[in-house]
């Protein structure tokens, strides 16, 4: 095992694959006895755990980490969270000395913090959903990467952000409008992309890298028929359609079970609320059969580490899993004294399409044309 704590400003060498590194400081710290890293395109943001005591090779009195420290963890030389310490705690006995350093990524700041923002309303200035998202992360210091082709849908409308709400709040609505998914990077950035553009090089096979499953084939959480209807969000219902304006079905459900969707808005309302019947319908289909993997390695067959929002083969026959194409939803990175290991959720790609919604409840333009002038826009 490499020395517990080096100065990184010093010379440059490959580092054990299946070693967390915590670099603070300019000193990078390992040895530790037990960690865990997870991250996902569900988890906003990335987080960590180490621990060090007096049987591990590093030394608790040595490590020098302070809380809201900037920090960098690295499994092998592949960086995987960028951001502060959160907490340190430092714990004795009467035979063992033991420090515990947890941590998240820099979007830790967006789910934290308020969001302040003149007039507390956001978009209507011709900008794609990028262009809302961007400087809201930059005021917490992130960046935005955009893998792929997202195709952004067009203009975001202006909306109003309710006092108390954070930065991801807004984020994640604006991102939701605009049907891309938006996630924390192993550099600390967001992430904007389309569900699963990008393969692992390899996945996982009963018999080669799986070490144990878990799947829970259920019908109690689907439905048969999902039956949208879209209600004014106007108190007198003045404005939009209101009622049963759509309905999709699950042909594998074996009886009747029908499930109402309410789609709260007026503009757009029906595609929107036919877009919801799918999302509902799809996500439901995928976790009814979300499978939980744990693999005797952090990394694929190429050496790439496990990645959310990869797609990967799975063949697990002893679970009627045979040679199926899920995606990674959430990993965990551990290494401890019963090994290296990572620890998956994975389902179907259409399981992690982002919810459809809309910004603008109404249309103030067709509000205005009405009798009374718009009148219940005051209201």
């Amino acid at each position: 095992m490499n020395t517990s704590v080096v100065n990184v400003t010093g010379h440059r060498t490959r580092h054990d694959p299946n070693q967390l590194r915590l670099i603070v400081s300019g000193r990078s710290y390992s040895g530790w006895i037990e960690q865990r890293v997870s991250c996902g395109v569900e988890r906003m943001p990335r987080d960590f755990e180490v621990v060090a005591t007096d049987r591990s090779p590093l030394d608790p009195s040595s490590i020098t980490v302070e809380p809201g420290a900037e920090m960098r963890i690295m499994l092998g030389d592949d960086p995987v969270i960028s951001g502060y310490v959160d907490r340190v705690r430092p714990k004795i006995s009467g035979n063992a000395h033991q420090m515990v350093i947890t941590g998240r990524g820099k979007g830790q700041d967006l789910v934290d913090c308020s969001a302040i923002l003149p007039g507390m309303a956001i978009g209507g200035s011709q900008l794609q959903a990028d262009g809302i998202i961007r400087p809201l992360a930059a005021k917490f210091g992130m960046d935005v990467t955009v893998e792929g082709d997202i195709s952004l849908k067009g203009a975001v409308p202006q909306f109003n952000v309710n006092l108390g709400e954070t930065p991801w709040d807004i984020i994640d609505r604006v991102s939701r409008w605009a049907g891309i998914l938006c996630y924390e990077g192993a550099d600390g950035n967001l992430v904007l992309s389309r569900v699963g553009q990008n393969s692992m090089a390899s996945g996982v096979v009963e018999g080669v890298n799986l070490e144990d499953a878990d799947v829970s084939f259920s019908m109690d959480g689907r439905f048969s028929d999902y039956i949208a209807f879209v209600q004014s969000v106007d108190q007198f219902s003045q404005i939009g359609t209101q009622g049963d304006v759509g309905h999709v079905q699950d042909l594998t459900v074996p009886r009747y079970r029908p499930r109402a969707i309410i789609s709260e808005q007026t503009q757009n309302g029906q595609p929107i609320a036919m877009q919801r019947l799918n999302w509902e319908k799809a996500r439901r289909i995928g976790q009814s059969q979300a499978v939980e993997v744990t693999v005797d390695s952090w990394r694929d067959s190429a050496g790439a580490l496990w990645t959310p929002n990869y797609r990967l083969p799975v063949h697990i026959p002893s679970l009627k899993i045979v040679n199926q194409t899920f995606l990674i939803g959430e990993v965990d990175f551990s290494r401890g004294e019963d090994g290296t290991r990572a620890h998956m959720v994975l389902m179907p790609p259409a399981a992690y399409e982002p919810e459809p919604n809309v910004l603008q409840a109404i249309d103030w333009q067709v509000a205005a044309s009405l009798p009374d002038g718009g009148a219940a826009k005051e209201n």
